[in-house]
C-alpha cells in the first residue's frame, strides 16, 4: 500500500471541521432545508460506506464485495422510503421517476428471483 499523501491528510481534516461547522450552522436553523439535507445527507452516506468499506477492506480482502453489500443494503433503504415518500405524498404515481423506478425493480425482481430460486 502507498503511502498517503500529506495533502491528504490536511484536506481530510479541512474537511471534518467544514462539515462539523456545518452540522452547526444546520442544528442552529429553525426551519431547515429539508430536500437539501436529504440530499446531501445522501451524499453522505456514500461517502461513510465508502470509506467503511475502505477501512473494513484493509482488514478483510474483498474491498469489492464489501461495496456490493453495501449498495444492497442502500438500495432497500432508498426502495422503502420511496414508498414512504409515496404514502405521505412527496412523491406521485404519475412521476415519470416512479414509473422508470418502477420498471426497474419490477427487472431486478424478475432476474433475482430467476438467480435465487436456481442458486446462484
Amino acid at each position: 500500500m502507498s503511502p498517503v499523501p500529506e495533502s491528504l491528510v490536511q484536506r481530510l481534516a479541512k474537511t471534518k471541521a467544514a462539515l462539523e461547522m456545518l452540522e452547526e450552522e444546520i442544528l442552529g436553523c429553525d426551519n431547515p432545508p429539508r430536500d437539501v439535507l436529504q440530499d446531501f445527507r445522501a451524499g453522505i452516506d456514500d461517502i461513510r460506506i465508502s470509506l467503511w468499506a475502505v477501512l473494513t477492506s484493509q482488514q478483510h480482502s474483498g474491498y469489492e464485495s464489501v461495496v456490493a453489500q453495501f449498495r444492497l443494503r442502500r438500495a432497500v433503504e432508498l426502495w422503502h422510503q420511496v414508498l414512504v415518500d409515496l404514502d405521505i405524498g412527496r412523491l406521485s404515481t404519475n412521476d415519470d421517476e416512479v414509473h422508470r423506478l418502477n420498471a426497474s425493480v419490477a427487472t431486478v425482481y424478475e432476474e433475482l428471483g430467476q438467480r435465487v430460486t436456481m442458486g446462484g
